[in-house]
């Protein structure tokens, strides 16, 4: 499994909390979890949960569950307890989890089968701990598909520029994704769909920059409010950055809200199923 947070001062995510109702990219993949679990209640487990951000904005909103996260960075995983003692962090693979058969209510898959080497394994680990009538919430990114600018760029240089710049090792079709979730015995509940042309073509150029300049990368790692809030630092570089990194944001969100049931050019695919 590799972990999205890093320490210090290196790729970092887990230091906000996400609030559904909030107009950008990160507070809709909330809503859509919020939506899943509604009513739910009892053990509840992030698997890539790094420093545990949905978790905490789970907590934050008054979802009644036992929370568990895990992830195979262990200094994310301190850094989480530290912040939400409450929430029981271990040090695990996604590949070989270390919980028993159907122990889990509810199973989070929030931007973390891109970056394992064995996808479906991991998607059947998460199976095999969900009890019968849970719920899994997945979000993956889909840069594989065919007419995304994402593909474009590497059929012109080679490689998925999401790969050296945000540790993405799968390039995923909406098609994989489908076939990852019809196994027998899952319900689908809900399906939706973002990054559009503006969501991926903004993700995709940031990334860009973030490969190509020293500078953006710290400022995306380092100062992004998206994962560190807004913090202290004043600089200018720092609130322009963060100021286009907002407006882009509420842009695309509107552009995937609008077009949440459209599978057309969309990049980013929200399921959720229940286990029969």
């Amino acid at each position: 499994m590799t972990s999205k947070f890093f320490l210090p001062g290196g790729k970092t995510w887990g230091a906000t909390i996400l609030r559904p109702t909030d107009k950008d990219l990160p507070s809709l993949k909330m809503k859509y979890l919020c939506e899943a679990l509604a009513g739910r209640t009892g053990r509840l487990v992030e698997i890539g949960s790094s420093a545990g951000k949905h978790l905490r904005s789970l907590m934050a909103l008054g979802y009644p569950f036992e929370y568990y996260g895990i992830d195979i960075d262990r200094d994310s995983l301190n850094f989480g307890q530290r912040i939400a003692p409450s929430v029981l962090f271990i040090v695990g693979d996604g590949h070989r989890l270390p919980y028993r058969q159907e122990s889990f209510d509810a199973v989070l898959l929030v931007d973390f089968l891109e970056h394992v080497e064995n996808p479906k394994l991991a998607a059947d680990e998460a199976r095999r701990i969900l009890r019968r009538g849970g719920v899994l919430c997945i979000f993956v990114p889909c840069e594989g598909n065919p007419l995304s600018i994402y593909s474009l760029f590497k059929r012109i240089f080679g490689f998925n520029v999401k790969g050296p710049a945000g540790g993405h090792v799968q390039d995923f079709r909406l098609s994989d994704i489908a076939e990852l979730v019809s196994e027998p015995g899952y319900r689908i509940v809900s399906v939706y769909y973002s990054y559009h042309m503006l969501g991926a073509l903004m993700d995709f150029v940031l990334f860009v920059f973030v490969y190509v300049s020293r500078s953006i990368e710290t400022l995306y790692w380092r100062h992004n409010r998206y994962y560190h809030g807004t913090g202290d630092n004043s600089s200018v570089a720092v609130v322009v950055f963060n100021a286009a990194l907002t407006c882009m944001n509420r842009l695309a969100f509107l552009e995937s809200h609008w077009l949440r049931r459209r599978s057309h050019l969309a990049c980013g695919v929200h399921v959720t199923l229940t286990k029969a």
